[in-house]
């Protein structure tokens, strides 16, 4: 199953939003896309703007030529609509289950994939560091500013609800907008009610 998931995926998959978030901050800095200072507090600056995924893209997007720092872009990474899109394929995949009050864990298809990253690890870095997290890195400047962060949300996480932005519809799918409904009508605690 890992072949058909992409690092961000795994990385959801294994560690939330989180991680899927560091996971594109690794992916930047291991290809020279992105550097990261020596020491906290820590800051990113971008080399080439260069996307290979919409992950990337929600962190390129958000740092100006001066740079910015780490825990801003991560904050604001996380909560991307590009991050919950993982969510969502995950949903569709039924590697994530979702409870009737909008909170998401692993399936046990999930559980099993999981358990199998651990026992064999992907040999790209960004992978592994999707399955496995920090201890992945080798030691240097990029280990030592996501050591250096809060840890990692655990499962169950609680995903956006209806008509408050994006959020997301029973068959795994995204759908957005204020008062937003998915595909064939309301999702609980959707009343229908438009933006202003």
């Amino acid at each position: 199953m890992a072949a058909e998931l992409d690092a961000y995926e795994i990385s959801y998959l294994c560690g939330g939003p989180d991680r899927a978030a560091r996971a594109a901050l690794v992916a930047l800095c291991a290809d020279g896309r992105a550097q990261i200072s020596d020491e906290a507090p820590y800051r990113l600056v971008i080399v080439r703007r260069a996307s290979l995924h919409l992950v990337e893209r929600a962190v390129l997007d958000k740092i100006p030529s001066s740079g910015l720092p780490l825990k801003l872009v991560l904050r604001t990474t996380v909560d991307s609509a590009a991050v919950r899109q993982c969510a969502g394929t995950l949903l569709k995949k039924k590697l994530l289950r979702r409870s009737f009050r909008g909170w998401v864990g692993p399936s046990p298809a999930g559980e099993e994939e999981r358990r199998r990253l651990a026992e064999t690890p992907p040999d790209e870095l960004v992978k592994q560091f999707a399955a496995e997290g920090v201890t992945a890195l080798p030691e240097g400047p990029l280990r030592d500013a996501l050591a250096a962060l809060p840890p990692e949300q655990e499962f169950p996480i609680k995903l956006p609800k209806p008509g408050g932005g994006r959020g997301y519809d029973d068959r795994g799918g995204v759908y957005g907008g204020w008062g937003g409904m998915p595909p064939g009508g309301a999702v609980e605690g959707s009343h229908g009610a438009s933006g202003p």
